[in-house]
């Protein structure tokens, strides 16, 4: 709910990491027209493939306000056994 005391607590860093994930994973569409004015940037359309290039990843401990939009992969190591330190 956009609405909630949550969100507005957090907007602004909710804003800036989807408005910065967008153009992080956003593409120039491939049905682009020929045609269009390449001096003008906002008359080429975007494709942005959210369920393929961007994932909202939950890292247990720290808090909101420490958290990042990445550029690339992130791996997360899980440690099964205490000799993998």
């Amino acid at each position: 709910c956009i609405g909630t005391k949550f969100s507005s607590r957090w907007n602004d860093i909710m804003v800036d990491m989807a408005l910065q994930a967008v153009l992080t994973v956003a593409r120039p569409s491939s049905n682009n027209n020929s045609t269009t004015s390449s001096s003008n940037p906002y008359t080429h359309k975007m494709e942005v493939d959210i369920k393929r290039y961007a994932k909202v990843e939950k890292v247990p401990g720290g808090e909101i306000s420490e958290s990042r939009v990445l550029k690339g992969v992130m791996f997360n190591k899980d440690v099964t056994h205490s000799k993998m330190r």
